[in-house]
């Protein structure tokens, strides 16, 4: 009923492409095209500002859009933000030093969506399992930083090799 409404104004002159658009799927991809690119940028928009608020730095393509993130202090990073970093489709980077606030639970709410090259997590409170995690998350991985990490034994060695 809606789209009859919204389409009265078009009865008689072009009706079937606007049909046709809609029978093949354009006008809905092109909507949720135009909804994931705002998405993109809103979650783009809350990393800046939260990476900031904890004194890092970020690192962007030629777009704009992140691609890395660095944080000398973790001491402030939280599950949370490892959750709203996840959301970054193109992040190849994110390094949180000093951070005993990371623990394995925290680290998987980073997520396996990510394209991730870099990974440093440094003096947290991430285990054994936690690396194992780590390893079967993010297979493309090429540098892996978990120096510091007291809770690590010669076991995590054997799942990140």
């Amino acid at each position: 009923m809606l789209l009859s409404v919204l389409l009265r104004p078009f009865l008689g002159r072009r009706l079937s492409l606007c049909w046709f658009a809609l029978a093949a799927g354009w006008l809905p991809a092109a909507l949720g095209v135009a909804a994931d690119s705002a998405v993109a940028a809103s979650a783009a928009a809350a990393v800046t500002a939260r990476v900031t608020e904890l004194g890092g730095r970020l690192a962007t393509a030629a777009d704009g859009s992140p691609t890395g993130i660095t944080i000398s202090d973790g001491s402030g990073v939280t599950a949370d933000d490892l959750r709203l970093f996840g959301d970054l489709p193109g992040l190849q980077v994110v390094s949180i030093l000093n951070c005993r606030t990371i623990d394995d639970a925290a680290l998987e709410a980073l997520g396996t969506r990510l394209p991730l090259r870099t990974l440093g997590i440094t003096n947290s409170a991430v285990t054994d399992a936690g690396a194992a995690w780590i390893a079967a998350s993010f297979p493309e991985l090429e540098e892996l930083d978990l120096s510091s990490n007291t809770n690590l034994t010669g076991a995590a060695m054997k799942s990140i090799t």
